[in-house]
């Protein structure tokens, strides 16, 4: 399994609840957010910490501010007073030319910050999930392509869902990277969500990744927010035991032998 900490790069205390966690054995990699306050920092970190190389990227178009002019001037994207503000309140199953522009110019402004500050990134995903909207993943796999990152994080599909039409997407969508040959893994959800389905299936194989999301809150790193933080980490060590830990970049090594 693949374990990811989302949001590397918001601020001091999720950048020190992330390096915790690589410390610790409580993931194997991480997504860096490079339009957010704390992303130089996090680069530094990683460096110091030595897990520079297991960064992937990711993608913000709902927080902060963006890194490009153009995409300023669309109200789908940005605030009037600048700030991005892309929403998922109804899909997104395309865009028009302009926005795919002002789009694909901001995905290319923060990979190339990214690696402007040493981080290869070895995989995307996004910050609330915004690349499974069509349009937007329209747009953002041939970026990915063009820029030689070869895995983009696939839907969620592990979680207890009673919304049939919501699941048919994320299985479409999930194929759709799969023929574009971007779909590191075979299953993705939370922490809890991966518990919960292992619990529930006898058999279990196939590449999960899991996300987390740490931060110290006060003196008290937390995973997920919920309220037995030591019960979770306690339960991943457990799991540890008996799953082999991997990494988007162990995968990219695998496959170019």
């Amino acid at each position: 399994m693949i374990i990811n900490a989302d949001d590397y790069g918001m601020n001091a205390n999720i950048n020190k609840a992330v390096v915790h966690c690589f410390n610790n054995s409580l993931c194997t990699s991480a997504t860096i957010m490079s339009n957010m306050p704390g992303f130089e920092e996090a680069c530094s970190l990683s460096v110091e910490n030595k897990f520079v190389e297991h960064l992937g990227m990711h993608l913000v178009i709902n927080e902060g501010f963006p890194l490009t002019k153009r995409i300023v001037n669309f109200d789908k994207f940005c605030t009037k007073e600048g700030m991005l503000c892309f929403s998922r309140e109804s899909p997104t199953i395309s865009l028009n030319t302009s926005e795919k522009i002002a789009l694909a110019e901001e995905i290319r402004a923060q990979i190339h910050r990214c690696r402007k500050n040493g981080i290869r990134i070895s995989h995307i995903d996004s910050h609330h999930h915004v690349h499974v909207e069509w349009g937007i993943a329209s747009v953002l796999i041939p970026i990915a392509k063009e820029e030689g990152i070869p895995y983009i994080r696939i839907a969620r599909n592990i979680a207890n869902s009673s919304n049939i039409l919501k699941d048919v997407y994320k299985m479409i969508y999930n194929y759709r990277l799969k023929i574009n040959n971007m779909s590191g893994t075979k299953y993705f959800g939370s922490i809890e969500e991966f518990f919960s389905y292992c619990d529930n299936n006898n058999n279990v194989d196939g590449l999960f990744e899991i996300m987390i999301h740490p931060q110290y809150i006060g003196d008290i790193m937390h995973l997920s927010g919920i309220s037995d933080e030591k019960y979770l980490i306690d339960k991943i060590k457990e799991y540890q035991c008996n799953w082999k830990l991997t990494s988007f970049m162990e995968l990219i090594s695998r496959n170019a032998n």
